[in-house]
This record gives structure tokens, sequence and C-alpha cells, in this order.
């Protein structure tokens, strides 16, 4: 089979991406994470490979990791 070119993503997925930006606006991905965060804690099996033990990590406004 010969490679295809890049192809057009399906309307539906289109429409939905337009009327998501439209009523919510653009979102950015640390409030995306800040939330995840707030709910999950995720952060929480991070670890770390210095020397150092940094402890829990948690998201911050400005999208800083800072020791907690």
């Amino acid at each position: 089979m010969s490679p295809q070119g890049k192809q057009k993503g399906p309307e539906n997925l289109t429409a939905l991406k337009t009327e998501t930006e439209r009523r919510r606006g653009t979102i950015d991905l640390i409030d995306i994470l800040k939330e995840a965060e707030s709910i999950t804690g995720f952060t929480s099996e991070f670890t770390t490979v210095a020397r150092s033990s940094l402890g829990r990590l948690s998201l911050v406004t400005g999208g800083l990791l800072v020791e907690r």
C-alpha cells in the first residue's frame, strides 16, 4: 500500500471542537492539570531521581511544581 497524506478530521469532531471553544474559550493545559490534581492527587505518584527528596509535589498558580 502506498502511504496516504494527512486525512481531514471527521466533520462531527471538528464541529464539536468549534462549539466547545465557542462556549468555553481556550483552556490552558496548566488549568486542566491543576483541576486533575485537585480531584485525583496524581502528583503524589511522582518520584525524583535527585539526591534530595522533594516530598509531595503540587501544582500552583503560575504553572510551577513546588514542594508541599
